[in-house]
This record gives C-alpha cells, sequence and structure tokens, in this order.
C-alpha cells in the first residue's frame, strides 16, 4: 500500500488526530464505549484532517485550534460513512464490520448521529461561526450528492455530466470545504480561501474518480471491498459510463443486466469495461483535475505545506487504495 507524501511532522500531527477523536468519542455511557470501541479499530487515511493542517500551514503557523478543526472533520466524515453504510447495506469498511453489520441499521444510525454531535462539539470550540457555516454547507452538498446518486440507481443513460454533478457533491465539496476551513483558521483573505477551496474541490474529483477505477482494477484486500461493488448496487461510475459510449454494439447494457446479480456476469464486465480503454480514458480525467488543483496553488507563498499540498495531488493517481 503506498503512502501518502506527508513528512514527519503532518504525521505527528495526524497522531494527535487520533488521540483527539479518541477523546472526543469517549465517555460513561454503553453508546459512547460502544461507539469509541468500534472507531478504535478503524483507521481510515486521514485525507481530510491532514488537508484541513496543510491549508492552515500554507497560510500561516500550525496551531492545537488546527488539530481541533482536524478532528471535527475527521469526525464528520466518519458520521456520514456511517449512515452511507446503512443506505448501502455495506457488510464492511476497510474490512471491518460497519455498525449496522454489528448492530443493525437502527443502531448505526443512531451511532451516526451521535459521531456527528461530537464533531460540532469540537468544532463549537473554536468560536468561528465561518467554519460552521462552510461545513454546515459542505454536509449539504453532500446529503444532495448522494441523493443524487441513490435516485440514479439502476437508472438508464448516465452520462459523464451527470456523474462529475454527482461526485462534485458527493466528494468534492467536503475535501474543497476542509482546504477552505484550514484558510478561515489562519484569517486567510476570501481570494486565499478561495484558492484552497478550489484546490481541494479539484482534488476531490480526482480522488472520487481514482476510487472508481479502483473498483474496477484494484485489489480487493488493500480496497477492503469486493471488485466491481458499485455494479452490485446500481451505481454507474466513470469508467462504465465511458465504456457505455463507446459500445456501438449494445452488447456492454445486457451484460450489465446480468452483472447486477451475477458474479460471475460482473467479472466479465469488468473485463469488457478494461478492454474498451475506458481506465485510461478516466484517468486522463483524473489527471486534468490534478492539474487544476495545482494550479489553484500558484496565487499562495511557497512553504512547506504548499508543497506537500502539491505533492499530494500529484499522488492521487498513483495509489493503489
Amino acid at each position: 500500500m503506498k503512502a501518502y507524501p506527508f513528512s514527519n511532522s503532518v504525521h505527528c500531527w495526524l497522531d494527535k488526530v487520533e488521540a483527539g477523536i479518541t477523546d472526543a468519542l469517549g465517555g460513561d455511557s454503553d453508546m459512547a464505549e460502544a461507539v469509541s470501541g468500534h472507531f478504535e479499530g478503524v483507521h481510515g487515511k486521514r485525507l481530510r484532517p491532514a488537508l484541513a493542517i496543510l491549508a492552515a500551514g500554507a497560510l500561516g503557523d500550525i496551531t492545537d485550534d488546527a488539530l481541533g478543526l482536524a478532528v471535527g472533520i475527521e469526525l464528520v466524515h466518519a458520521a456520514t460513512l456511517v449512515h452511507d453504510d446503512v443506505v448501502d447495506g455495506a457488510p464492511t469498511r476497510r474490512g471491518v464490520a460497519t455498525p449496522n453489520a454489528k448492530w443493525g441499521s437502527d443502531y448505526a444510525i443512531l451511532i451516526g448521529d451521535f459521531v456527528f454531535s461530537r464533531a460540532f462539539s469540537v468544532l463549537a470550540g473554536l468560536r468561528n461561526a465561518d467554519i460552521i457555516g462552510a461545513l454546515s454547507r459542505a454536509v449539504s452538498r453532500m446529503c444532495e450528492g448522494e441523493w443524487d446518486q441513490l435516485r440514479s440507481r439502476f437508472g438508464p443513460g448516465p452520462t459523464v455530466e451527470g456523474y462529475r454533478v454527482t461526485i462534485s457533491g458527493k466528494t468534492a465539496s467536503f475535501m474543497g470545504c476542509c482546504c477552505e476551513c484550514g484558510a478561515l483558521l489562519s484569517g486567510a483573505a476570501p481570494d486565499a480561501a478561495k484558492a484552497l477551496y478550489d484546490f481541494g474541490h479539484s482534488l476531490g474529483m480526482a480522488f472520487q474518480i481514482v476510487d472508481d477505477l479502483l473498483d474496477y482494477r484494484g485489489d480487493p484486500q488493500r480496497m477492503g471491498k469486493p471488485v466491481a461493488e458499485d455494479v452490485a448496487c446500481g451505481v454507474y461510475t466513470l469508467p462504465l459510463i465511458v465504456a457505455i459510449e463507446r459500445d456501438e454494439s449494445g452488447e456492454l447494457g445486457e451484460l450489465l443486466i446480468l452483472a447486477v446479480e451475477d458474479a460471475e456476469a460482473r467479472a466479465d464486465l469488468v473485463r469488457a469495461v478494461v478492454g474498451s480503454g475506458a481506465i485510461e480514458a478516466s484517468m486522463e480525467i483524473a489527471r486534468t483535475y490534478v492539474a487544476e488543483a495545482v494550479e489553484s496553488l500558484r496565487y499562495l507563498p511557497e512553504s512547506e505545506s504548499k508543497r506537500m499540498l502539491s505533492d499530494l495531488a500529484a499522488f492521487v493517481c498513483d495509489r493503489d487504495s
């Protein structure tokens, strides 16, 4: 598994984020014990808190407030994943049983709400209404993006533009917000905050495209989920959409119908998508977003944090999980 290009100092901050998450979820109740115990065994990439920390560092010093922001952001992200797994009926995430698989969807929804409440408790400590407002808007956009995806499941005629709109809402807007909030914490001027939002949004678009590519070419053990799982859920992502557009015979559409419930047909579908050249075409689109992300940084002063943001953008298309 390839490591994200963070310096030792950033890894130290992310270790503090882990400790902050444990503290935020702790408590004497049975629920707090269950929730903190679950998340203690689930360690994600921590990309979003890293973005907030690096954005703050690109415009000033990384302070304890940046740590609080990073913890709050990761808790918001974790809460949305709990709810997403309920919607998707996902049994595992990153190789660990999801709350809905452990306790059922009723408990999982409550867990997601609980984590949200702890997130905004942490964020309230920053005493920054602009950050709370930005995060609230981003979560609304995430919900709208997930709504669009849910409504279009198993739908006919998926388009590249519709896909872009969906991932902008469900993924890219929140990554943009992580960077924007780091800028707001540093007292950035509006143009600097906008540049960092644009960076995060473009990075998020590329990140989601690569994530969807890995659904076709990734290692299931590294990804923590089966290959072509999106197809089984009726979610048609960029590589499949591009492959369908290139399929003049219509055979791919017929195979797609079978692939929803048949694992062998899904394997055939994956081979057809890969053989169509759609993986390479989709990766080129992702690289275009990476270039846009790097371009957004040109207006910021030179710093180690800016360099790491640029390196992170370049890394997104090379990741394997």
